[in-house]
C-alpha cells in the first residue's frame, strides 16, 4: 500500500511539473505557423471556361507574413495578378506571365482580403484571406 501511495504521489509531482511544459508548447506552434506557405495548382485544362476548376484551393486563409506559391500545371500561360476583371489589376502583386512549370510566390504581411485574376483568361479567379492571429 505504501508503494502504491509513493507512485501516485511521484506521477502526480510529475504531472504538475510537466504541466506548464505542455501548455507552452502550444504558443510555439502557433508562431512557426504564420510563416507558412500554402501551395496553389493553375491546374491542367484551366485556359478552358468549361473546365470547372482553375485554380486550386480557389480562396485560401493564411496569418500575416505567410506566403502563398502558385504553380502552373496548366499547358497554357497565365497570370496571378491582384484584382478583378472587372475593375482590373490593384497593384499589390503580379507575377507576369507564368510558363508551364513556373511558379510565383508572394508574402503576404498585412490581414485582409486580395483577390486575384489571370489577366490572359480573366474567368479565372482566387482569393487569399489573411487573418490576425
Amino acid at each position: 500500500m505504501n508503494s502504491y501511495i509513493n507512485k501516485r504521489t511521484l506521477s502526480l509531482r510529475s504531472l504538475i511539473f510537466l504541466l506548464p511544459t505542455f501548455l507552452v508548447i502550444p504558443l510555439f506552434q502557433v508562431t512557426s505557423a504564420q510563416n507558412e506557405t500554402l501551395s496553389v495548382a493553375i491546374v491542367p485544362g484551366s485556359a478552358s471556361p468549361f473546365n470547372g476548376q482553375f485554380y486550386v484551393p480557389n480562396a485560401v486563409t493564411v496569418s500575416p507574413n505567410s506566403s502563398v506559391s502558385w504553380v502552373n500545371q496548366d499547358t497554357s500561360s497565365h497570370t496571378i495578378t491582384s484584382g478583378d476583371f472587372t475593375t482590373g489589376p490593384s497593384g499589390q502583386f503580379d507575377s507576369g506571365l507564368l510558363n508551364t512549370g513556373a511558379t510565383f510566390t508572394h508574402q503576404f504581411v498585412t490581414p485582409g482580403v486580395y483577390s486575384y485574376y489571370c489577366t490572359i483568361f480573366p474567368f479565372m479567379s482566387g482569393v487569399v484571406n489573411v487573418t490576425a492571429p
